[in-house]
């Protein structure tokens, strides 16, 4: 699941030091708003190639390269992200409003909807229903996304088996960078924790998972939106793949440049996320790696704690060979 970040609003953004990605209407004539735009964005930039061999280069658990990554001989397949919600609205809500061109745009908050369209196709017509593993993985806000809707495509892969009289697959989740902490700083380049619950009451987000949290925190349910408190609701087994000091987190989330104050939020990222990796159903051994580097994704082989990449971690997590969770 790739990730891009989000849409809280649907106007152009109009004061001073917002960002444009955060209006829908602006991400619709954008390749984070539609696939149309596609082609025209990756010969712009030459990023983010739709090759999954070359864009192992960007993210590297697609990488066809036995080094950088055991699951180099699997089936490997990006869910592009176009919808500004995590893959998780259900709003029924048609909007249209000003493009990035001139003319109006019609937006939809249906992330969801997509979603359950690619579980579909990849069930009925690409060979999914025959996997003994499937890792479901996302990075970013494809991370959130994975941390909403695991839990549905597992149901969805478990259903579709037992109906095919087959056993399940193996289904586990890789959460990476997709966790960050809820923040409100007052620097109008972030207001992080306020996006988020605008986020979340314009998309209508919905999942097992997210049922469950909400039945959790009734007053401000909009938390759900934070990694935090989804861990704690998700029944598939996961492994997290985390920075400290995560490079977009700190000129978006934070939005201070001293080292003590970056210390102190790198400090209770730690703390919040462990809190609520223990608090994680009992029913798995599931897996989480931390590093203290400053990045944002794209470091699957290359970094190292007591030993062991992220890629040899979650090997030896996949494969019971881990003694720590």
């Amino acid at each position: 699941h790739e990730g891009g970040d989000w849409c809280d609003r649907i106007p152009r953004v109009g004061v001073p030091g917002e960002r444009s990605e955060w209006s829908c209407a602006y991400r619709s004539g954008k390749r984070l708003g539609s696939s149309l735009h596609e082609e025209k964005a990756n010969a712009r930039t030459g990023s983010y190639p739709t090759n999954l061999t070359n864009f192992g280069e960007h993210f590297e658990f697609f990488s066809r390269e036995p080094e950088n990554n055991w699951m180099h001989d699997w089936n490997h397949v990006m869910v592009r992200y176009c919808d500004g919600g995590s893959f998780s609205g259900t709003s029924r809500k048609r909007v249209r409003a000003e493009g990035k061109a001139k003319g109006e745009v019609t937006l939809y908050f249906r992330g969801k909807a997509v979603s359950g369209a690619i579980m579909t196709d990849m069930l009925s017509k690409r060979g999914l229903a025959e996997a003994t593993d499937v890792v479901v993985a996302g990075s970013s806000a494809g991370g959130l996304g994975v941390m909403m809707q695991g839990d549905d495509w597992t149901a969805a892969l478990t259903t579709h088996a037992r109906m095919q009289d087959r056993l399940p697959p193996r289904v586990v989740l890789l959460i990476d960078s997709g966790f960050f902490p809820a923040y409100q700083a007052h620097n109008v380049k972030c207001r992080y924790k306020e996006r988020m619950a605008a986020v979340f009451k314009l998309h209508k987000p919905s999942s097992t998972t997210l049922r469950k949290c909400r039945k959790a925190n009734p007053i401000e349910p909009w938390l759900c939106m934070f990694g935090s408190r989804l861990l704690p609701h998700i029944q598939t087994e996961y492994f997290a793949y985390l920075s400290a000091f995560d490079s977009w987190g700190i000129p978006r989330v934070l939005c201070a440049d001293s080292e003590a104050e970056i210390n102190k939020l790198g400090g209770a990222f730690r703390h919040e996320v462990l809190a609520s990796f223990r608090a994680s159903d009992g029913a798995h051994v599931n897996g989480i790696y931390i590093d203290p580097c400053r990045h944002h994704t794209k470091c699957w082989s290359h970094m190292q704690v007591d030993g062991d990449s992220p890629q040899s971690a979650f090997y030896k997590w996949y494969h019971g060979r881990s003694e720590q969770r």
